[in-house]
C-alpha cells in the first residue's frame, strides 16, 4: 500500500525519543527458525517510499519491527499513521527530506523481532539509506539523465545562440515538438518511486499555454502574429508529486520580422549565408558604409535588413551603433501660481538636451503664447510642453526597418509618445511634446516625524488628482511608492530592570518610556546561597531570599581557641561556635599534645620547636611550626623565623610550589627581566607563571623581591584553586 501521507514528528518521536520508549538490550544469537530480511539494502530517496520485508519458516510466526539506536540496543516502533505495517512481515512508511534530529536518515537502521512458538528471534538489520532530495537531483544529473534530443517540426531552422534555437513560420502555421529522453531504469530509482514526464509550453506576450505531456498527449499550437518561445520541460516526480525540472530546453518561432533591435554599418565586403535565407544573395549589392537594421543578433551572424530586403550576414562585416531605445524625461508640470521652470534631469548619460537654440518651450495655449521663466502659472489656463533630446556623440536613436522612430519614452514615470525632429538629422534628435489639460493645485503634507514602531513621511506636495511631488513647483514629480517613507526607529532597549519576582526591559525614548515593556518574564535559574541570593540565568540580577548555612559534618575550624562546625561555603566563614578542645597526654620529647576529638596539635612535642623568636602561646605559634613541619616554610636561620618580616613574591610561589609538590626542575629559562636563571626562586617563579598561577607587573618584571600584598596573594590562590 502506498501511503500519501508524509513521515513527520510521529517517526521522529518514536525513533529519537527513546527515553520515553521500552528498550531491549541485544540478545545472544538464538537457534530456531529461519527469520531473515528480503529486499531490504536498497537506496531510497527523500519523498518515495520505503519497502522492508521479513520471512520466517514458521508460517505461525508473528512480527515486529524495531529499530536499531546503536550496536546493542533497539526500540520497539508503535502503530501509528506515520508508517503502515508494523506488527506485520510487510513495513513501509513514506520518507521526507532533511534530517532525523542531529543525524542523517541514513544513519537509522531496522530490522524486525519474529516470534515464533513463544521465543523471540532477531533478524538481520539494514540502514535506512535514505538520501535527500538535493542528493536526488545530483544523482539524476550525473546519471546523465536528461533531454536528449530537441527540436521544433513545421519552423525553418535559421540558428542557435546561448541554447536556444530560433525558427522561422509563417502566421498561422502551426508547430509541433520533436524530442527524445532518458527513463531512469535503475533499482534505487524505481524503489523510489521516481517517475519523469515531458511536459511542453507555448509562451506568447507573456501568457503561457500548456500543450502536452509526452508523446501521446499533445495538441499543435497555432501561431498568431508575432513570436512564440516553445519550451519543454523534463520534471521528476518523486511517489506522485512534482518534484523539480531536471531540464529544459527552448525555441523562438518567429511569425513577423521583428523591429529593428540595433543598427549597423556595412563594414567591408564579405560573403553572405545563401543558404539561410532567400534574399541574402541581394545582401551582395550593399555598399561599404551603408546603413543596416539588425532584425536579431545570433551571436556570430545576424538577420539584417537593408536595400529592401532581408536576410543574414556575419557579425564581423558589421559595425554596430550603441543605440538608444529607452529615454527617460524629468522635468516640471504646471502647477497654480508656482513658477516656469526650464530645468530638465534625464535617466541616462546618453542622451542630452538638443544642442541649439531653445531645447525647451512652454507653450500657454490658452493665452497663445510662450513662457518665459519665472512667470507663474494659472490653473485656468492649459499648457504645453516640447523638449528636443539628442542622443550622444557615437550613439543613434533606435529605429525600425522603415525608418521610424522605436524609442520607449517616460515623461516623470509615464509612458510618452516623441516624435523626430524634423529639423535635424535623422534619430540624431527626437522630439518629446506633452499637453497638460490639468494644472495642479498642490497643498501640502508636513512631514511625519516615525516613531519607535510606525514609519514616517517626508514633505510633500500633493494633488487631488492623485500626484505628489517633492517640491511645491512640481518639478520633482513623486511616483515610488515607497518614496519619503522614513523607518521606524525601532525602540532603544533599557538594561534590566527588576521588581522583585520579574526582570523586564522598557524603552529609552521619550515616546515610548517604562510603560512600554519588550521582555518580561519570571527570574529563573541560579542558585542562593548563605551570603546572596540566586542570580537569575536570563538578566542576571539577583531575586529571592539569601539561602542558609550549610555546615561541615567535620570539624573543620580549628584554632587556639577551640574548634567548630563551619559553613562549606568558601566565603562564608560562618560557624557554630567554638568547643573546647580536650586535651590528649601532655606533650613529651618525641610526641605533641593533640585534641582527643578534632586532632589540632595543642601542643608540639619538647624539643620539635627550633625557633628562638617563635615563643609557645603566641597566635601563629602552632601555624609556623606546622608549615615548618610540612616542609612548606623554612627559617632565616637555623634558630630563627623572623615571623615580623616582609614576605615576598618569590617567598610566595615557592611555598605555593612546595604545597603543589611541584617538581620545578624541568623549568628552566626565564619569562622576566629581573628573574635569572640559578636564583633560589627562579624555577618555581617559571613554574607559577607558566602553569599561570602568577603573572607578572608589567614591563617584563616579576618583582620577585618585592613585598607581596593581600590582594595579590588573594589573586594568586584563587588562579591556583
Amino acid at each position: 500500500m502506498k501511503l500519501k501521507r508524509k513521515l513527520t514528528v510521529i517517526l521522529l518521536t518514536a525513533v529519537l525519543l527513546i527515553g520515553s520508549l521500552p528498550l531491549t538490550a541485544l540478545p545472544g544469537a538464538a537457534e530456531g527458525p529461519n527469520a531473515r530480511l528480503i529486499h531490504a539494502d536498497v537506496r531510497v530517496y527523500a519523498g518515495g517510499l520505503y519497502n522492508i520485508d521479513a520471512n520466517c519458516d514458521d508460517p505461525d510466526a508473528t512480527y515486529k519491527w524495531v529499530c536499531w539506536y546503536d550496536d546493542d540496543h533497539y526500540v520497539e516502533l508503535p502503530d501509528n499513521d506515520g508508517y503502515h505495517g508494523t506488527d506485520t512481515p510487510h513495513f513501509s512508511f513514506t520518507t521526507t527530506d532533511g534530517k532525523a534530529g542531529d543525524k542523517d536518515w541514513g544513519s537509522l537502521r531496522f530490522g524486525c523481532k519474529v516470534t515464533s512458538h513463544g521465543k523471540d528471534y532477531l533478524t538481520d538489520s539494514y540502514n535506512m539509506h535514505i538520501m535527500s532530495k538535493e542528493q536526488l537531483r545530483r544523482d539524476l544529473e550525473e546519471d546523465g539523465y536528461g533531454i536528449s534530443r530537441f527540436g521544433i517540426v513545421g519552423g525553418t531552422f535559421v540558428g542557435e545562440t546561448d541554447g536556444v534555437l530560433y525558427y522561422d513560420l509563417p502566421a498561422g502555421g502551426s508547430f509541433s515538438f520533436d524530442f527524445s529522453y532518458g527513463v531512469p531504469n535503475e533499482t534505487q530509482y524505481l524503489e523510489s518511486e521516481i517517475t519523469v514526464g515531458i511536459e511542453m509550453y507555448a509562451i506568447e506576450n507573456g501568457g503561457i499555454t500548456r500543450v502536452g505531456t509526452d508523446h501521446n498527449e499533445y495538441t499543435p499550437y497555432i501561431l498568431g502574429d508575432g513570436a512564440v518561445t516553445a519550451r519543454i520541460d523534463y520534471v521528476v516526480f518523486i511517489n506522485g508529486e512534482r518534484f523539480t525540472v531536471l531540464d529544459s530546453r527552448q525555441a523562438v518561432v518567429n511569425t513577423v520580422v521583428r523591429q529593428a533591435e540595433s543598427e549597423a554599418e556595412a563594414g567591408r565586403a564579405s560573403p553572405i549565408y545563401k543558404d539561410r535565407y532567400e534574399q541574402s544573395f541581394q545582401l551582395g549589392r550593399v555598399e561599404k558604409g551603408a546603413r543596416v537594421f539588425v532584425i536579431e543578433n545570433y551571436g556570430t551572424w545576424s538577420k539584417v535588413a537593408a536595400g529592401g530586403v532581408i536576410g543574414y550576414m556575419p557579425n564581423y562585416a558589421l559595425t554596430f551603433y550603441d543605440t538608444i531605445g529607452v529615454v527617460e524625461i524629468f522635468a516640471q508640470e504646471p502647477c497654480h501660481l508656482a513658477p516656469v521652470s526650464f530645468d530638465v534631469r534625464f535617466g541616462s548619460d546618453k542622451y542630452r538636451l538638443w544642442d541649439g537654440a531653445e531645447p525647451v518651450t512652454w507653450y500657454d495655449k490658452t493665452a497663445g503664447r510662450y513662457l518665459t521663466e519665472g512667470e507663474l502659472f494659472n490653473k485656468n489656463h492649459t499648457y504645453a510642453l516640447d523638449i528636443w533630446v539628442e542622443a550622444e556623440d557615437g550613439k543613434l536613436f533606435r529605429s525600425t526597418v522603415d525608418y521610424k522612430l522605436d524609442v520607449n519614452a517616460y515623461f516623470n514615470g509615464e509612458a510618452q509618445p516623441v516624435g523626430t525632429a524634423y529639423e535635424q538629422v535623422y534619430n540624431k534628435v527626437l522630439s518629446a511634446y506633452r499637453e497638460f489639460g490639468h494644472v495642479h493645485d498642490l497643498k501640502k503634507h508636513t512631514q511625519l516625524n516615525p516613531t519607535c514602531e510606525t514609519e514616517g513621511m517626508l514633505t510633500y506636495w500633493y494633488c487631488d488628482c492623485g500626484a505628489r511631488f517633492a517640491d511645491y513647483a512640481g518639478t520633482e514629480r513623486v511616483t515610488d511608492e515607497n518614496w519619503g517613507v522614513i523607518p521606524a526607529r525601532g525602540h532603544k532597549e533599557s538594561e534590566w530592570k527588576s521588581d522583585g519576582t520579574q526582570h523586564c526591559k522598557y524603552c529609552l525614548r521619550r515616546e515610548c518610556g517604562e510603560e512600554i515593556y519588550y521582555l518580561r518574564g519570571d527570574h529563573a535559574g541560579g542558585l542562593a546561597t548563605c551570603k546572596n541570593p540566586a542570580f537569575c540565568e536570563v538578566c542576571g540580577l539577583p531575586y529571592g531570599e539569601v539561602g542558609t548555612h550549610i555546615f561541615s559534618d567535620e570539624w573543620n575550624l580549628k584554632t587556639a581557641e577551640g574548634h567548630a562546625h563551619k559553613c562549606v561555603e568558601m566565603t562564608c566563614g560562618e560557624h557554630t561556635g567554638f568547643h573546647p578542645h580536650r586535651p590528649g597526654p601532655a606533650a613529651t620529647a618525641g610526641n605533641p599534645q593533640i585534641c582527643l576529638d578534632c586532632g589540632y596539635v595543642i601542643a608540639y612535642a619538647e624539643g620539635d620547636n627550633p625557633f628562638t623568636d617563635v615563643p609557645e602561646g603566641k597566635w601563629y605559634t602552632n601555624a609556623v611550626l606546622w608549615c615548618y613541619s610540612k616542609g612548606y616554610m623554612t627559617g632565616t636561620s637555623a634558630t630563627t623565623f623572623e615571623p615580623g618580616s616582609p614576605f615576598t613574591r618569590a617567598m610566595f610561589v615557592t611555598v605555593l610550589a612546595k604545597i603543589d609538590k611541584a617538581n620545578t626542575d624541568g623549568y628552566t629559562g626565564t619569562s622576566f627581566s629581573d628573574v635569572p636563571e640559578g636564583k633560589w626562586y627562579s624555577k618555581p617563579i617559571q613554574w607559577a607563571y607558566r602553569n599561570e598561577y602568577a603573572s607578572g607587573l608589567g614591563n617584563g618584571r616579576f618583582g620577585p623581591n618585592d613585598p607581596v600584598t593581600r590582594e595579590q596573594i588573594a589573586q594568586f590562590l584563587y588562579n591556583y584553586s
